[in-house]
């Protein structure tokens, strides 16, 4: 039997007024945005008109309960960044209260974008920092002020504030083999730009020679948690019996992302300049105004394989896990959702597929370089041990660099990256959806409007928003949009996408603003209801063939109230053949129609067509004859599966 086709019936009917808003009705209660082009008979309107449905307001058992296990989700990281973000103002006003009040002074400045930018890679001192000095302090005070910074920085070994204190240990060892008074662990300052706040806009800074830190916060949140600088002199040295290296996660990170290349692609990424130093950090070179390069060098990461884009994530972790747990799982969430528009380039010497052979002389350069993220890595020859080279390293944001000056609201501490549920839209079954297949998203703050789409191809932005598919081989794909607004998102599962675990991240003006998980299989069947609830009277018509092979349709289900419920079939004459029409997401891609069974009423039932539906984006549609035997039976639950996996179970109501 040949598949029906809405858009067939549609053009096929004489269509009076009641059945057009019928045929209207019968599309709202798919319950997603679907738009089709409709093409009146000559009896009625002449003009071509695309219906637009709007989304339902969902308030459903299953749609429900997926959001709430997004939102526990989302509350308990809230939950954790806001205890984070106030045990850091509380350990920074305590720090002050131990201070006198002309050191109080000294630690406290208002904020001003001159101060801001006052950090510096060189052994200066006072004179290019800001803040107390760590040498003034009393054992006490020191204690205080080493615990704001644990309170603000990350716990992963050999990151964070353990990373601080092995670069101050290299600066004493500096001072006692050969650096002189200039180098010290005590010659670090910390500075509060504005008064540590919950409420209000504030930076904290600390550093030294070899270590710079600026992390905005603003209305109890992270805002930004850069620039932050980071180098070494001797890169491994030993202190009271301990060996320390603590930029070798850093060094080898990158290493193995230039080593992954290979001759023809480290070539198109190999810059023609050489580099003694990294170019954005103040006083240095591209002007020493902190001015980012408006064209990208290099190669595109979004021409390397799936491994090597991992390698590209890998590199940027050491520098972003230095922030607070929380901070930097979003951080690289959004760098993330970024890269297959990001560029990675390099100078010096390395062997394609010789990790060992990359950033180990003099002139040695690294960096990447995307829509937010900015990391150098620097090979300079020794200042103190002149017979072996140190490393500068710089992490910078386009787009969050110093809170944007303490403009910038969106938390990187909490949901302004939220947990998303992801569902079928026809079921609302959450955590699996199918290649092609129709989804819906449920979150908070994902869109800057209410849009639907309104053009084919459909397109990939609507309301300010993007919904970004990244599979389990890595890749990233757009995903079509159907209808967005803040609080829902519905969308096709891009064609590719590889079966597995996908993280699904949703960009709001080029930022990461919701993040979530879904299992994706060859097949995820759901079943679309008038009720947009995946559940009751399915969103289906009845195909009627009498023993001379006219074919009528009918509908199946009548509104009572503001709730859709089933229409009695009638099976008639023994002769007639009534067939379900019923609209579908997920089962396009079974393996074969005898994959496909359909119970009514636990009575199996010949499904004549199972695929798509192939007018309406990502619709699919089953046929399936129903049996005779069912005369008189009443409510029926159809129960359709494929391959072996079962769509939500849905009624009709046989006279």
């Amino acid at each position: 039997m040949k598949k029906t086709r809405l858009i067939d019936w549609v053009r096929g009917q004489s269509l009076t007024g009641e059945k057009l808003l019928l045929i209207t009705s019968a599309l709202l209660s798919l319950g997603f945005m679907v738009y089709f082009l409709v093409t009146l008979p000559a009896t009625h309107a002449s003009s071509n008109k695309v219906i637009l449905p709007e989304a339902p307001a969902y308030s459903t058992t299953a749609k429900a309960a997926a959001v709430s296990n997004a939102a526990s989700t989302k509350d308990d990281q809230a939950a954790n960044a806001a205890t984070g973000v106030s045990e850091v103002v509380t350990k920074a006003l305590a720090f002050k209260a131990l201070l006198t009040t002309t050191q109080q002074a000294t630690l406290e400045q208002t904020y001003t974008t001159t101060l801001a930018r006052k950090w510096s890679n060189l052994p200066c001192g006072a004179t290019c920092r800001n803040g107390i000095q760590f040498s003034t302090l009393t054992t006490a005070q020191l204690a205080a002020a080493v615990e704001v910074i644990k309170a603000a920085m990350g716990t992963v070994a050999n990151e964070g504030s353990a990373e601080f204190d092995q670069t101050r240990l290299a600066d004493a060892y500096l001072g006692v083999n050969g650096g002189g008074t200039n180098y010290s662990a005590g010659i670090y300052f910390m500075a509060f730009l504005n008064t540590p706040s919950a409420t209000g806009g504030w930076m904290l800074q600390f550093g030294g020679h070899h270590y710079g830190a600026n992390i905005a916060y603003n209305q109890g949140h992270v805002v930004a948690g850069t620039p932050m600088f980071e180098a070494l002199e001797p890169l491994t040295f030993t202190t009271d019996g301990t060996t320390y290296s603590p930029l070798t996660q850093e060094r080898d990170a990158v290493a193995a992302m230039l080593a992954s290349l290979t001759a023809t692609q480290l070539a198109s990424a190999k810059l023609t300049t050489t580099f003694s130093d990294t170019t954005m950090t103040p006083g240095e070179s591209n002007g020493g105004n902190g001015t980012f390069p408006t064209t990208k060098v290099g190669i595109a990461v979004s021409t390397l394989t799936a491994a090597q884009k991992l390698l590209v994530l890998a590199a940027m972790k050491p520098w972003v896990q230095d922030m607070d747990d929380t901070v930097a799982a979003n951080i690289l969430k959004i760098y993330e959702s970024e890269l297959d528009s990001t560029f990675i380039a390099w100078t010096g010497s390395g062997t394609a597929g010789d990790a060992s052979t990359f950033l180990v002389s003099n002139t040695n350069y690294a960096r990447i370089d995307g829509p937010s993220v900015w990391i150098e890595f620097a090979c300079q020859t020794g200042v103190i041990f002149r017979n072996q080279i140190h490393y500068h390293t710089v992490w910078r944001d386009r787009n969050r660099d110093y809170g944007k000056d303490l403009s910038l609201t969106t938390p990187l501490d909490t949901a302004s990256v939220a947990a998303v549920a992801a569902t079928s839209a026809a079921s609302f079954v959450a955590g699996k959806l199918a290649p092609e297949s129709i989804g819906a998203l449920f979150g908070t703050g994902m869109s800057s409007s209410t849009a639907a789409a309104s053009t084919l191809p459909l397109p990939t932005t609507l309301g300010g928003a993007t919904v970004q598919v990244v599979d389990s081989a890595g890749t990233t794909r757009n995903g079509p949009l159907f209808y967005a607004s803040p609080t829902q998102i519905n969308f096709q599962v891009p064609a590719g996408t590889v079966a597995g675990t996908a993280t699904i991240n949703v960009i709001l003006n080029s930022a990461t603003v919701g993040t979530g998980t879904v299992t994706i299989s060859n097949v995820t069947p759901g079943v679309f209801t008038y009720n947009a609830n995946g559940q009751g009277v399915p969103a289906a018509q009845l195909l009627r063939v009498t023993a001379s092979g006219t074919q009528t349709y009918e509908s199946l289900a009548q509104l009572s109230g503001s709730t859709y419920v089933t229409t009695p079939i009638d099976l008639g004459a023994t002769t007639d053949q009534v067939y379900l029409v019923a609209f579908a997401t997920g089962l396009r891609n079974r393996t074969a129609l005898s994959a496909v069974t359909c119970t009514i009423g636990g009575t199996n039932a010949t499904v004549a067509y199972a695929g798509a539906q192939g007018s309406l984006v990502g619709l699919d549609q089953v046929n399936a004859l129903i049996p005779r035997s069912l005369v008189g039976r009443g409510d029926a639950a159809v129960v359709l599966t494929v391959d072996g996996s079962a769509a939500n179970s849905v009624t009709i109501n046989i006279k």
